[in-house]
């Protein structure tokens, strides 16, 4: 999930931080292919749960599969949200040479 946020944050902020904002079809291919990959695995990995197995808390003050899948969904929104703000404001390349990146895959 880590590597997911990171990944599409780091093709979102770079696309939104040079001068020309536009994504290649090579990025963009990249993050259409990844978002639906990723979609796909968590359908996947929830797919025949009972709706017990869902709700299931292994403690009190610890999350089910269900309150994660909504934390999922919320973030999700607000993400975009943040991406739909940003297209708004101007591009700032002079920004460029702070942006750091390391993948780790």
């Amino acid at each position: 999930m880590q590597k997911m946020v990171f990944l599409l944050s780091s093709v979102l902020f770079l696309s939104f931080s040079t001068a020309d904002t536009s994504l290649t079809k090579e990025e963009r291919k990249l993050a259409a292919d990844f978002l639906t990959d990723t979609k796909n695995g968590i359908r996947d990995a929830v797919k025949g749960l009972s709706e017990a197995q869902l709700r299931f808390k292994p403690a009190a003050d610890k999350w089910s599969v269900e309150d994660c899948l909504k934390h999922i969904a919320m973030s999700e929104q607000m993400l975009w949200g943040m991406v739909a703000g940003n297209l708004k404001q101007p591009a700032t390349p002079e920004k460029r040479g702070e942006v750091k990146l390391k993948m780790r895959m």
